[in-house]
């Protein structure tokens, strides 16, 4: 057990340190490094608690698991462009809170056990599977228009994972309390215990490959480069590149161009680098490909793809779509950032985009 809480805390200190490598952090990063700060503390705990030989109640009553259910429905909504408010925070976190504090009244009054244990800890159990499980139900119907869209492929797949874990940590908490099976007696079952520990680190793992991906790959194509930036990097471009064949470009461009229908440029994080190695082309030949054939750089190509794309949703009269929701679907991180191309491109903004070619009224369009 000692070794496996180490194994998390490492893990995790690791992945924040990368974490806080990158440049451009979304909200979906900023709670992933809070979970990291969680699980630490949790890891932490657990294993002061091994090495004092401290009363297991200690350890199994503290209401961990009250918070796991609402970082993964925030995580989810941050992921997937909803809108985080401190309130929504606040009040998501209220059981925990209140939970600590009955915690401490019941860690502080030893005499109170015996009356009141077996109460506790089926409560505490009770209510913990019920907010896994309600959070699991609750993103799904709240996420569910987003959560396959291919413009968050990483956090996705660092949600499916948190999903998988989530569940099974549910069924477990609901099995211990139905056969009473609560680790907190003299001579407990240690499966449980370590179940839930190597869902941590298997979390923890996780997040360091998404935290990896996003350190490699962290200039999506919707943040600008200020032009002293742009300058520098293509004359080194110009530099770097050398003649490629039109053979080679002509390949090049046929596979960037099945990329382009399966709309590769939904992918918020996608970067130069990224996609050159979906094309199987070095940097520079990308790069001259842009050049020579789109007559764009980098950026200017894909923004030009998702704007275009943002139209075509737009006039297809979708009302479902906030302009932040159509921001994240068209791949851009931020609406600011959507905003600002879309002006640049169109001449409109997407509000009056809208209005012009979808024809709703005043009271329809959407913000």
């Amino acid at each position: 057990m000692k070794f496996l809480l180490l194994a998390i805390l490492l893990i995790a200190l690791i992945a924040i340190y990368i974490g806080l490598k990158v440049r451009v952090r979304t909200d979906f990063d900023k709670i992933v490094i809070f979970f990291l700060l969680f699980i630490i503390f949790h890891s932490s705990y657990t294993f002061v608690f091994e090495i004092a030989g401290l009363p297991r109640y200690i350890d199994t009553a503290f209401p961990f698991g009250l918070a796991y259910g609402p970082m993964f429905y925030f995580a989810l909504r941050a992921a997937t462009g909803k809108s985080i408010s401190v309130d929504k925070v606040l009040l998501h976190a209220m059981p925990f809170v209140i939970w600590v504090g009955l915690f401490v009244a019941f860690a502080s009054t030893p005499e109170s056990h015996a009356v009141y244990s077996s109460i506790y800890f089926r409560v505490l159990y009770s209510l913990v599977s019920v907010s896994m499980i309600g959070y699991l139900v609750m993103a799904f119907f709240t996420s569910r228009n987003r959560v396959h869209s291919k413009s968050a492929s990483k956090t996705i797949r660092l949600i499916a994972i948190a999903v998988s874990i989530l569940a099974t940590m549910a069924v477990m908490f609901i099995i211990l309390t139905v056969y009473n099976i609560i680790p907190r007696a003299k001579v407990p079952s240690h499966f449980p215990r370590y179940l839930i520990y190597t869902a941590m680190l298997i979390q923890a793992i996780a997040v360091i490959h998404y935290q990896i991906e996003r350190l490699f790959y962290q200039i999506p194509a919707g943040e600008e480069i200020d032009e002293g930036q742009g300058e520098a990097a293509e004359a080194s471009s110009q530099y770097q590149k050398s003649l490629v064949s039109e053979h080679l470009l002509d390949e090049y461009e046929e596979k960037l161009n099945k990329l382009i229908k399966v709309k590769v440029f939904q992918d918020i994080d996608l970067s130069l680098e990224s996609l050159a190695k979906k094309v199987g082309a070095p940097k520079h030949h990308l790069t001259q490909l842009l050049n020579l054939r789109m007559k764009k750089n980098f950026n200017q190509y894909i923004n030009a793809l998702r704007i275009e794309h943002a139209c075509t949703l737009l006039e297809q009269g979708d009302g479902d779509y906030s302009i932040q929701d159509l921001a994240y679907e068209c791949g851009f991180n931020s609406k600011v950032s959507f905003n600002r191309n879309f002006k640049l491109i169109t001449g409109l903004t997407p509000s009056e985009y809208r209005v012009k070619h979808v024809k709703y009224s005043d009271s329809d369009v959407p913000n």
